[in-house]
C-alpha cells in the first residue's frame, strides 16, 4: 500500500513518558515526530456488474469457518492447490515426490521458515561472501533477498499436505546457493555457484535466469564451464530460455550453454509468454502464467501469483527431481531424454523454436501413463482453468468492488466470490454468490487489509477455488472531519492477530473516521497504519512472533489536525535466542533490559530466576538467573532438529516462544 505524506508534526512525549523511554532505549529523552498522512480525495463511482447479476450484494453472504479448532498462528492454511492450475496440466506424478533428491537454487536465498517447504531446506552457500548460508526459520529473516528463491522453491518442493501450495516434487531437498548480494553480480558468482552445488549433494540445479541475471556483465563463459563440469558429474542444470524481456537485451544469456535445459514459457492457452522472447530454441515448455507459489513477505498470506519463465524452469527442475526419484539413477543424457521424448507436441511437428519438444508432461516422464496429445492437454487445460481476481478496490463507505477473469475456455454457469478474513481465533469464508456472466461487482463489505478475496466458479456442477488476491486497494473520499473532533483516549493490547487499538472519541467525532499508526520510537517512522477507521475497536496486523512484540513502541492515532499518542510496552519483556551448543544440546541466552525497567517497576532483574521450558510439554528444561548486567544464558540437552522453547520468569515476564533449525556440531 502506498501513502502519501503532508505535512509534519510534533510528538512530544510527557516527562514520565519520556524517562522512561529514556531508561529503555539508554539514551537521552527521544523527541519523536512523525509525517502524517495525506487523505485520499479521489472519487470512485461503483462498477456495476456485466449481464445479468446482482448489482450489489448486501453483505448477507453465508458464513462458514474453516476450522472448528483455532489456528497455531495466523499464516493461512487452507488449501491452494486445486488453484494451482498448471500442476495437472504438466501432468503431476503424485507417486513421484522427490523423496531422497536434492535441488540446489542458485540465484537469491529461500526463506526455510515457510511452512509449506520447511524442515527441507538445506544450509547453502553464499559465493559473493564465501560463507556458509544457514538454515533461517525466524519470521526477522531479511525476505527482500530471497523472494525469487522462495517462489520457485514452492514450485519445486511445497509440501503434498494439501495446505497451502504444492511442488512438483513434494519431499525433495531444496539447497540454496547465493550468487549476489542485491549489488553484486557476476559471470564469476555464478559459476562458483553452480560448481559448489555440484560438488556438495544438488542431484539438480535450477539455475535463475530471467528474474535476476538479466543485468549481468559480459558474457556466460565461466558459467557454460560451470554447468558442463556439473553435468560431467552427473548433475543436469536447468535454467529459463529466457534472459531478457522483449524491452531489454543482455549479453549474459546462460540458455546458450550446450549442456543446459532451457526451458520456455507457454500461456493458459500455451501460446508465447508475452512481454518474454527466447534467446535459444528452447528443450522444452511450461506453464508461466497465473502461477501460484510461494512469496517470501512472512505475512498472514504469504503466496502470490506471478507471470515468468522462470517459473517453468523451476516445474522442469522438480520434474527431474520427480524423474530420478521414482526411476533411481539417471545420466544427465537419459533423464533429458526422458523430458524430451515424453513432452506434448504444442506447435509444428518435432522440436520448434517456441517450445521446443513441446510441454513438460511428468506422469508420460515416470512412466506412470503413455504421453498425452495436444487434444488431450487442451481439454485438462480448460477443466483445471480458474478465474483471477484482477481487481479489489475498497471506497472506505463500506463497499468494496471487485473484478476478474473468467476461466479459460470454460462455461461458466455462476461465480461464489469468497471473501476470507481472520476473526482472531480462525480464518473464517464468507460467501456472495454472482450470475455466471458477470465479472465485476460490488460488495457491501469492507475487505480490511488482514483479508483476501478469491472468485470460484461453477462450472458442469463442480466448483473451481480461485486463487485469493490479497491486495486491496484503497480509492476513498473522506468528507473534512469538524475542526473540533478529536480522540480523547487511546489504548492498545498485545493479542494474538496483533496490536488491538481501542479509541474514545469525543460526541462530535462519534461517527467520523479515526487513523492510526504504530511508530518506531527511535527512527519514528510507521510500522504499521490503518486510515478511515469508523468502529471503536481496531486490530493492526503482527504475526505472532513478530519483533515489534519484544519492543516498545508508541500508538499514534489522529483525526484531521488532532492527534495523541501512548507509549505501548513490550509484549515479550525478555529478549532471547536460542542456537545448537554442541552435539545434542542446545543454549537460549538473551537480555531481560525492558523486564527489569517495565514502568519502573524492578519486575525481573540481577537475580531473579528464569526457566527455560519446552513449549510442547511445558517441562523445564533448564533454569538461569539474570547477570548483573541483565544477561542471562543457559544450556540444555536437546535431541530435535526444531528448537521449541520458551524463557519465562515471574509476574507473566516471558520471551518470546522460540522456534528454531537447529544443526549439530560435535
Amino acid at each position: 500500500m502506498n501513502f502519501s505524506f503532508r505535512s509534519r508534526s510534533a510528538i512530544s512525549l510527557s516527562r514520565s513518558e519520556g524517562l522512561q523511554m529514556s531508561l529503555l532505549l539508554k539514551m537521552s529523552t527521544v523527541t519523536f515526530t512523525f509525517i502524517s498522512l495525506l487523505l485520499p480525495v479521489a472519487t470512485t463511482a461503483s462498477a456495476a456488474p456485466i449481464g445479468k447479476g446482482s448489482v450489489l450484494h448486501d453483505g448477507g453472504g453465508s458464513q462458514t469457518p474453516l476450522s472448528d479448532e483455532p489456528l497455531e498462528a495466523s499464516v493461512y492454511r487452507g488449501d491452494l492447490e486445486s488453484s494451482q492450475w498448471h500442476l495437472p496440466v504438466i501432468g503431476e506424478d503424485l507417486s513421484a515426490t522427490g523423496a531422497g533428491i536434492t535441488v540446489a537454487i542458485v540465484g537469491d536465498s529461500v526463506w526455510a521458515g515457510s511452512p509449506d517447504i520447511q524442515g527441507r531446506v538445506l544450509a547453502g552457500y553464499d559465493t559473493v561472501t564465501h560463507k556458509r548460508v544457514p538454515v533461517t526459520i525466524d519470521r526477522e529473516f531479511d525476505a527482500k533477498d530471497s523472494f525469487i528463491g522462495t517462489f520457485a522453491a514452492g514450485l519445486i518442493a511445497g509440501s503434498a499436505d494439501r495446505s497451502g501450495i504444492r511442488g512438483v516434487a513434494p519431499q525433495s531437498k531444496l539447497l540454496p546457493v547465493v550468487v549476489t548480494d542485491g549489488k553484486v553480480i557476476t559471470d564469476t558468482t555464478i559459476a562458483e555457484g553452480i560448481t559448489w552445488a555440484a560438488n556438495n549433494g544438488a542431484d539438480v540445479i535450477f539455475l535463475l535466469g530471467n528474474e535476476m541475471f538479466f543485468g549481468v556483465e559480459g558474457s556466460e563463459s565461466q558459467t557454460c564451464a560451470a554447468i558442463t563440469k556439473a553435468r560431467e558429474l552427473g548433475v543436469v542444470t536447468v535454467t529459463s530460455a529466457s534472459s531478457r524481456s522483449r524491452f531489454t537485451s543482455t549479453t549474459y544469456i546462460p540458455a546458450r550453454c550446450a549442456d543446459v535445459v532451457s526451458v520456455a514459457g507457454v500461456s493458459a492457452t500455451f501460446g508465447e509468454l508475452a512481454g518474454e522472447a527466447n534467446d535459444v530454441i528452447p528443450t522444452l515448455a511450461a506453464p508461466a502464467t497465473r502461477i501460484a507459489s510461494l512469496f517470501a513477505d512472512m505475512s498472514y498470506f504469504p503466496y502470490r501469483l506471478n507471470d515468468s519463465s522462470d517459473w517453468s524452469a523451476a516445474q522442469v527442475a522438480g520434474a527431474a527431481a520427480a524423474i530420478l526419484s521414482k526411476l533411481g539413477p539417471l545420466t544427465p543424457a537419459d533423464l533429458i531424454t526422458k523430458l524430451t521424448s515424453t513432452a506434448v507436441d504444442l506447435n509444428t511437428i518435432g522440436v520448434d523454436a517456441a517450445t521446443g519438444a513441446g510441454l513438460l508432461d511428468v506422469s508420460a516422464a515416470t512412466g506412470s501413463r503413455l504421453p498425452r496429445n495436444l487434444v488431450d492437454l487442451r481439454s485438462v487445460s480448460a477443466s483445471n482453468s480458474i478465474a483471477n481476481v484482477i481487481d479489489l478496490t475498497r471506497d472506505g463507505s463500506g463497499k468494496t468492488s471487485i473484478a476478474w477473469e473468467p476461466p479459460t475456455n470454460a462455461q461458466v454457469s455462476s461465480y461464489i466470490i469468497v471473501v476470507t478474513m481472520w476473526d482472531g481465533q480462525r480464518w473464517k469464508d464468507i460467501r456472495y454468490p454472482v450470475a455466471g456472466d458477470v465479472v465485476r461487482t460490488v460488495l457491501n463489505f469492507d475487505v480490511r487489509g488482514d483479508s483476501f478475496v478469491s472468485v470460484n466458479a461453477l462450472v458442469d456442477g463442480s466448483e473451481r477455488l480461485g486463487f485469493p488476491d490479497a491486495w486491496v486497494k484503497t480509492n476513498v473520499f473522506i468528507p473534512p472531519a469538524p475542526v473540533d473532533a478529536k480522540i480523547t483516549k487511546i489504548t492498545g493490547v498485545w493479542v494474538s492477530g496483533g496490536l488491538s487499538v481501542t479509541v474514545e472519541r469525543n460526541e462530535i467525532a462519534s461517527d467520523v473516521f479515526w487513523n492510526v499508526a504504530v511508530l518506531d520510537p527511535t527512527t519514528q517512522q510507521p510500522l504499521a497504519i490503518r486510515r478511515d477507521i469508523r468502529s471503536s475497536e481496531y486490530t493492526l496486523y503482527f504475526s505472532a512472533d513478530d519483533s515489534w512484540r519484544e519492543t516498545p513502541i508508541v500508538l499514534y492515532g489522529w483525526i484531521g489536525g488532532n492527534d495523541i499518542k501512548t507509549l505501548i510496552w513490550p509484549q515479550y519483556a525478555l529478549d532471547a535466542e536460542g542456537y545448537a551448543a554442541g552435539k545434542n544440546h542446545a543454549a537460549v541466552s538473551g537480555r531481560a533490559d525492558f523486564a527489569c525497567l517495565k514502568e519502573n517497576l524492578l519486575v525481573a532483574c540481577e537475580g531473579t530466576l528464569l526457566r527455560i521450558i519446552d513449549t510442547k510439554t511445558k517441562k523445564v528444561l533448564a533454569t538461569t538467573v539474570i547477570l548483573e548486567d541483565l544477561t542471562f544464558s543457559a544450556v540444555f540437552p536437546w535431541k530435535a532438529f526444531n528448537l521449541r522453547v520458551q524463557v519465562v520468569g515471574p509476574g507473566g515476564v516471558v520471551s518470546k516462544p522460540i522456534s528454531k533449525g537447529l544443526t549439530w556440531r560435535k
